[in-house]
């Protein structure tokens, strides 16, 4: 019976180990890759604000030279 429960304690010893290292490895990965996503949002969004702003200043010019005819 002893002999089981310290097989037990080292197995669960080496899951808790294992799991501490998928942990390190996911954090290192999300703490590389979250400033290059922050920044590719950034200019994604920047792109968006453009695009929109062009077509609403093509819209009041469209509608000003209308007025003139």
């Amino acid at each position: 019976m002893h002999v089981a429960t310290i097989v037990l304690i080292a197995l669960l010893a080496v899951v808790a180990v294992f799991l501490g290292v998928i942990a390190f490895v996911a954090l290192t990965v999300w703490w590389t890759f979250k400033p290059i996503l922050d920044a590719l949002g950034k200019i994604a969004l920047a792109l968006d604000l453009g695009r929109f702003l062009y077509r609403h200043n093509r819209r009041q010019v469209f509608r000003r030279a209308r007025y003139h005819e």
